[in-house]
């Protein structure tokens, strides 16, 4: 790869890092490059707020996840994976969606089991592990949302913003910014 190519995708990241710099903090990755296989990973940053106000029954939920009409879960679905609050042993073990406020376009993470309490802090990583492949094969993405406490759907303390979730970006994304670059220093030179 050239230095001219390397020097115009690093300088594209640290722009949409600089973009991003007030937003609050990526706690989970999406990663659909295989839309049969999605994954959800923790990044191990801090939550923006403190709040224990839900327990893992409550979960978390990653809004505006799906884009257009929303994608429905009908009903509770089983996850597989460790991806769960940190310091919290238990993992999250389902999904859901299209209930209460949350609808079909954000999706609900929680716990079957007696997992006890979520306690997020800002200086502690929010989350750790990740979720096993998920099919979302009929699934659009958005690109980023915000991360709340429960499913907004009538538990205390509902609805506060943790941070938010990213897709990650696909290869034609990546080559997409790369080649944007290339034409704009064509064109300075010219």
């Amino acid at each position: 790869m050239s230095r001219t190519l390397i020097a115009i995708v690093v300088a594209t990241v640290l722009a949409a890092t600089a973009a991003n710099a007030g937003a609050s903090p990526v706690l989970i990755i999406v990663d659909n490059t295989d839309p049969s296989n999605v994954t959800f990973n923790a990044t191990e940053e801090a939550a923006s707020v403190v709040d224990d106000s839900a327990s893992i029954i409550g979960g978390i939920s990653l809004l505006d996840l799906f884009s257009g009409d929303g994608f429905a879960t009908n009903g509770s679905q089983t996850i597989g994976g460790d991806l769960s609050p940190s310091g919290n042993a238990a993992a999250y073990n389902r999904i859901l969606n299209d209930f209460g406020t949350l609808g079909t376009t954000g999706l609900n993470f929680w716990n079957t089991g007696d997992g006890g309490d979520q306690a997020f802090n800002t200086t502690d990583p929010a989350f750790t592990g990740m979720t096993s492949g998920i099919d979302f094969s009929t699934a659009s993405f958005n690109v980023s949302g915000d991360i709340v406490i429960g499913d907004t759907a009538g538990i205390p303390g509902s609805g506060a913003v943790l941070g938010s979730w990213a897709l990650i970006p696909t290869p034609g994304a990546i080559c997409l910014f790369a080649l944007a670059g290339v034409f704009g220093c064509r064109r300075r030179r010219a």
